[in-house]
């Protein structure tokens, strides 16, 4: 799996979780000291967009708040990697 396709399924899976309410959970993630590093570079650039397409007026601030909270479980997610 590439690095952007597990990050796409880990914001998924936050979705799906915030969907349901479930704010209080990670998303299980392992690899390579490299992998994290570009996972931790998406998620930047994910943050960076949503708070641009917010600022441009693209997205309503329903949805940058949802995305933000996607963005706190994937980033809890990625503080507890598992390398190997």
């Amino acid at each position: 799996m590439t690095v952007k396709e597990v990050f796409r399924k880990a914001q998924r899976e936050a979705e799906d979780c915030i969907k349901n309410n479930e704010l209080n959970v990670i998303v299980y993630m392992s690899g390579t000291k490299n992998k994290r590093t570009m996972l931790e570079k998406l998620l930047k650039e994910y943050k960076e967009d949503s708070d641009l397409d917010f600022e441009l007026g693209v997205i309503s601030k329903d949805v940058h708040d949802f995305e933000m909270k996607s963005y706190e479980i994937i980033k809890k997610s990625i503080e507890n990697y598992i390398l190997f």
